[in-house]
């Protein structure tokens, strides 16, 4: 009766994105571009951790490949801060295909999605020249 209308016993969450880098190269991601299955792997692994403690993260959002980014970045948005931080105290330093992974809380600063292989860019641009100096 002298509480709140039942609202004082809610956990309020705050969402948060989780970044983690070198999960792949570029290269590795051109040569299969199956990114559903990556993606899928990355939301596994986050909900839980290891095959013994089972420690669950808690609930994913999402999980999005950033596929022209040159540091193999992957975004995994969760829905309540603690558990993306618990994310990034056991992925950070983990390996993963032969590349330690480097995990941070995402400060919103950087659109990763938008950043591009620079080095592809450049190379397939001097092979579509290439293409059309031999054409003339």
């Amino acid at each position: 009766m002298l509480g709140w209308g039942g609202h004082d016993d809610k956990k309020v969450m705050i969402p948060t994105t989780v970044i983690l880098r070198h999960m792949f190269t570029p290269a590795e991601l051109r040569a299969d571009e199956d990114l559903s299955e990556l993606e899928v792997d990355v939301r596994e692994e986050c909900v839980k951790f290891g095959p013994v403690d089972n420690v669950k993260f808690g609930p994913v959002d999402n999980v999005k490949v950033c596929e022209n980014h040159p540091q193999g970045v992957i975004l995994v948005k969760f829905k309540d801060r603690k558990d993306g931080a618990q994310c990034i105290e056991k992925m950070n330093g983990r390996w993963f295909g032969g590349r330690q992974i480097h995990a941070s809380e995402d400060d919103g600063s950087i659109n990763h999605s938008l950043i591009r292989d620079y080095d592809a860019e450049v190379s397939r641009l001097d092979r579509f020249g290439e293409e059309l100096e031999e054409s003339t």
